[in-house]
């Protein structure tokens, strides 16, 4: 098993010594009991990623480091302090959530005012440690419940309170949106107007009231839905041919196939999988298409879970287009599925350890190439007998 601690190599080279600060050290060898020869992941908070080996003094040396780029959909927790044990526990779900920032909010009930900031970024740490989050939520100054509002409106973004008796219609979000938690009393009458002609709106989460903890969890984990239904319908646009625009409209063409028209259809529908099987059999049909092979790569990466198939598709996109408008971005979902697949085969439990881990990695992935051959042959001899059916009936 594979450790994971916190530690700056920004500075690094592949081959060079790194060395800890006392917690992380004392954590990796003590706690972990790492051993030489180990290796270790490293996250630094900010998107970096790196692999590391340990060595016989304590230290370690560095194998490998990537910067992720930082995600366009981010999620703001505005939320009052609970007491000291729910915080420490909210802190860590929400960093295993992916929140973007937390800000402590003051409000009329507010009965816990605790600041400790230190303590905050160690359990965020500790909980971007165990989920493998590499953006550590940022902590923000408390504010005051006003001043929240204002910084909203200034902003123009989406905003949303719990209520238990009215709700706001599912909405495709974009890029960031926020979730306003109040406190253990709730919001006052008055907090409570105020947010509504702010533009706020409400969110029901079930007929009951929650705990505050609970609360925040429950709404940043319908916002991240509302997030993944933002990204089938950026499909939905991809593949209509409103954002890639690349081999016309005709009956001929991708854009312009009935299987690409179905698969838009059930991608807006919120038909993930009913999406896959028409943009696989499009791809059988046009394995040559840059077009196809970004709709696939696309749906599997944001709907389907599936990084290994976005990853191959991505690369047939980027050997068909490399010098496209879109190729740039193309290239960073690329980096950030293919260090999916890192993690998946690093967690995967094997009888002993390899000697070689390159080695080791060369052949799941030339494996992987072979099974996905033998889908796409499979793919294009049932899109013959498809055909070859359709030509019987005319």
């Amino acid at each position: 098993m594979r450790h994971t601690i916190f530690a700056d190599f920004s500075a690094a080279v592949p081959g060079g010594r790194l060395e800890l600060s006392p917690r992380e050290r004392d954590h990796l060898f003590k706690v972990f009991r790492a051993a030489p020869g180990d290796e270790v992941e490293l996250l630094d908070g900010r998107g970096g990623r790196a692999v590391a080996v340990a060595d016989r003094d304590r230290s370690l040396r560095l194998l490998s480091s990537e910067r992720l780029p930082e995600p366009k959909q981010r999620l703001l927790l505005y939320c009052a302090l609970p007491r000291r044990a729910k915080f420490d526990v909210l802190l860590k779900q929400a960093a295993e959530l992916g929140v973007w920032r937390i800000t402590p909010m003051l409000c009329e009930r507010s009965v816990a005012d605790g600041n400790s900031p230190e303590r905050w970024e160690v359990l965020l740490r500790e909980a971007c440690k165990q989920s493998g989050n590499p953006f550590m939520p940022q902590l923000g100054a408390p504010q005051t419940f006003d001043e929240v509002l204002a910084q909203l409106r200034r902003a123009e973004l989406p905003a949303f309170y719990g209520a238990i008796r009215q709700d706001s219609a599912p909405v495709e979000l974009s890029e960031t949106a926020a979730w306003l938690v109040g406190p253990e009393g709730g919001f006052s009458p008055a907090e409570e107007a105020k947010l509504v002609e702010s533009g706020v709106r409400p969110l029901n989460l079930g007929p009951y009231v929650l705990r505050l903890e609970t609360a925040a969890v429950c709404g940043l984990a319908v916002l991240r839905q509302w997030f993944r239904r933002s990204g089938m319908l950026l499909i939905a646009l991809a593949v209509s041919g409103l954002v890639w625009v690349m081999s016309g409209c005709g009956e001929g063409k991708p854009s312009g196939h009935p299987l690409m028209i179905k698969g838009r259809n059930a991608v807006a529908e919120g038909d993930a999988q009913t999406a896959g099987r028409m943009f696989r059999r499009l791809v059988a049909k046009y394995p040559d298409s840059p077009e196809a092979h970004l709709a696939l790569a696309t749906l599997c990466d944001e709907a389907l879970d599936y990084p290994e198939a976005a990853l191959y598709h991505y690369d047939e996109y980027l050997r068909l287009a490399p010098e496209s408008a879109d190729a740039p971005a193309v290239r960073g979902y690329r980096r950030t599925a293919a260090a999916r697949v890192l993690r998946q085969l690093e967690r995967e439990k094997l009888p002993e350890p390899p000697p070689d881990r390159l080695a080791r990695l060369e052949r799941e992935n030339a494996a992987l190439l072979r099974q996905v051959a033998e889908l796409k042959r499979f793919c294009m001899e049932r899109q013959r007998r498809i055909d070859a059916l359709e030509r019987r009936r005319r």
